[in-house]
């Protein structure tokens, strides 16, 4: 099993190494958004190293960064979307694979919310779906920060993330709306 733990700190920095070293001791994947710490505060704080990202973050720390384990996991960067708030990296499992790992940092209500909150949701879930169909296979594990409740609209719209919490539901695959077919997401939240 794979321990994944994500936070957003805000805009902090390595003040905050006691309480991240507390909640991420045993993981094997960490996700930080808006994080002030470098990446040796964070390997000496937690003892992991940052996956090699293909391009340049943004300058205000939007862009996720994903830390791992490397002795535990096999991860490599993929591809980001053009606002680089959500990135993708394929993770190598005996188990099951490749599964696609899409680390998200989504718009906050601060600044965006509503009608906005779900054109950016439509957006994104079509970048999930153009790296699932570039992978050929759709074993993805999104997580971060949604910036959104689970009953939004953003969260639940077929064109959206599709997103349901009944496991029973996200077994059946997809649902029809307006004669095409949407992936569910699974969404225990």
């Amino acid at each position: 099993m794979v321990n994944v733990v994500f936070w957003n700190l805000n805009q902090r920095g390595n003040g905050f190494c006691p309480t991240l070293k507390s909640i991420a001791h045993n993981a094997d994947i960490l996700l930080l958004a808006e994080s002030k710490m470098s990446d040796d505060e964070v390997k000496v704080c937690v003892g992991l190293d940052r996956v090699p990202y293909k391009s340049d973050f943004d300058a205000k720390e939007f862009t996720p960064k994903l830390y791992a384990r490397t002795s535990a996991v096999t991860i490599e960067h993929y591809s980001s979307s053009p606002s680089k708030r959500l990135v993708f990296y394929l993770l190598d499992t005996k188990e099951f694979g490749e599964i696609i790992i899409g680390g998200i940092h989504f718009p906050s209500k601060a600044t965006y919310h509503g009608q906005t909150q779900l054109s950016f949701a439509n957006n994104y879930s079509k970048w999930v779906s153009e790296v699932e169909q570039q992978r050929k296979h759709r074993r993805t594990i999104l997580f971060g920060d949604f910036n959104m409740n689970p009953f939004e609209q953003g969260m639940i719209e077929p064109q959206a993330f599709n997103a349901t919490l009944s496991y029973d539901i996200a077994k059946s695959e997809t649902r029809t709306s307006h004669y095409e077919r949407f992936p569910y997401f699974y969404n225990p939240m």
